[in-house]
């Protein structure tokens, strides 16, 4: 036998979600699949169930990629310590062979397949998810994939197993039926799959992993997201919809396609550099009573829900805007008057951008998103970079370089700064002051101006 290795885990935890095979279709999902079989500090498999089927078990449209894809799409889950990010993909097994995990029974449920992680290797997670999808449905024979490496996790096993789980291999699943080893061999070999290094070639067709890294001054977060966003909405109300994230306000994404949503609000998050967006970011909010009254809170957010029927019941007044996946509306409520800087010239520079030079290995799944939208724009990464850039450049007099220009020493303060507004809107072009005046006024701003002092007074 191979002595153990030490490795970085890919992920924090994989999982199926759904009604297990004894079940009937109107039991609630649990977690079927866990690996590895310990629940994450403080961050109970409920919530994952919860955000994992946002929608319930119920398949809300027909299968659009494989024959058993429904979606594909993140949310995010918080423990005490960290945020983490998880990569799901539903899948509904209607016609064809029935996995190990489902019966008659619960044929025409929905289920989900997780990652949960605090590393951001989405497209990866993706298709690595696609792949276990297929391949445990019998759509994929004789991968490539084989059986991993002896894993050292510390603790892997629960000291007692929860009551109507079995383990196999240090998987821990459901009694109700027997998880194969090839199922085993799939989970383990992905657990320790080192990122960067090389590709996992899991078919002739299927793999996981770039051979490169993205540009320092990018994230993974941009590559994946940016594609939709662009996709779905004009240009202008992009912009729009930035400028009042930067001014602090209410914005909810509500749509069918989870991707859609969940991919819109992670794009508007990442395109207000350099500031921060000060409120909550949820990708997706689960359709019940439980969470959605989230939307009636006053303070700050971008948040994504599905369209349902429990949406017309919640208390949203007009200072909330609602941007539409469906449609690319975005109704703007009483925030019109809220202009992006130079909003015609950024417009005009990003809608020459489509460089339909196809994606990188960071991109979200293209055939996924074609199956969506036929037409739907896809960028390189000089692409992602020239929205940055293009999006950036009527920002700058936020860079830090120009805001540490107007720190002032406090003679009231010994050793202290502050920064000096009025002058700072002074020297913003005419037709933008109305956008700096408010922006000044946001807890972005204040925030972001706060950790730049912190920073020249440590120095």
């Amino acid at each position: 036998m191979p002595k153990p290795t030490s490795i970085r885990p890919m992920f924090a935890q994989f999982l199926i979600v759904g009604i297990p095979p004894n079940g009937k279709p109107t039991d609630k999902p649990i977690p079927l699949v866990i690996y590895p079989p310990n629940q994450i500090e403080s961050l109970p498999f409920s919530a994952i169930v919860d955000y994992s089927l946002p929608t319930g078990t119920k398949p809300q449209c027909e299968p659009v990629l494989d024959d058993i894809i429904n979606d594909m799409f993140i949310f995010r889950v918080h423990s005490a310590n960290y945020d983490f990010i998880s990569a799901c993909v539903l899948v509904t097994h209607k016609n064809g062979k029935l996995p190990f995990y489902a019966s008659e029974n619960t044929r025409n449920t929905q289920f989900a397949y997780i990652i949960t992680s605090r590393n951001v290797y989405y497209a990866s997670h993706m298709k690595f998810l696609r792949f276990a999808a297929s391949y445990f449905s019998g759509r994929i024979q004789n991968p490539n994939i084989t059986y991993a490496k002896p894993i050292n996790v510390p603790q892997l096993m629960p000291q007692v197993l929860p009551q109507d789980y079995t383990a196999t291999l240090n998987i821990l699943h459901h009694n109700s039926f027997h998880l194969p080893l090839f199922a085993c061999d799939s989970i383990h070999s992905y657990f320790q799959f080192q990122h960067g290094e090389n590709k996992m070639k899991l078919t002739p067709y299927h793999y996981v992993g770039p051979t490169s890294v993205p540009n320092q001054t990018i994230k993974y977060s941009e590559f994946f997201s940016f594609d939709t966003l662009f996709s779905i909405f004009p240009t202008k109300s992009i912009l729009t919809l930035i400028s009042c994230a930067l001014c602090d306000h209410r914005i909810v994404f509500v749509g069918k396609s989870l991707q859609n949503i969940t991919m819109s609000v992670t794009a508007l998050s990442h395109l207000l550099r350099p500031l921060k967006f000060s409120g909550a970011v949820v990708p997706i909010l689960p359709a019940n009573p439980s969470y959605i009254t989230l939307l009636e809170a006053p303070t700050p957010y971008i948040i994504g829900v599905p369209r349902c029927d429990l949406l017309p019941s919640v208390d949203v007044d007009d200072g909330v805007i609602l941007a539409d996946t469906d449609s690319g509306m975005v109704d703007f409520g009483n925030n019109v008057g809220i202009s992006f800087p130079k909003i015609n010239e950024c417009a005009m520079k990003l809608d020459e951008i489509d460089d339909k030079r196809g994606t990188t290995d960071f991109s979200f799944p293209l055939d996924f998103r074609r199956k969506k939208n036929p037409v739907c724009k896809s960028f390189s990464a000089g692409g992602v970079e020239a929205i940055i850039q293009a999006v950036g450049q009527p920002l700058q007099k936020l860079n830090a370089d120009h805001i540490k220009k107007f720190f002032m020493k406090d003679l009231d303060a010994k050793d202290g700064v502050f920064f000096d507004k009025k002058m700072w809107i002074e020297t913003v072009p005419k037709d933008d002051k109305d956008f700096a005046i408010a922006i000044t006024e946001s807890q972005a701003f204040t925030h972001y101006v706060e950790s730049l002092i912190r920073k020249h007074e440590d120095n």
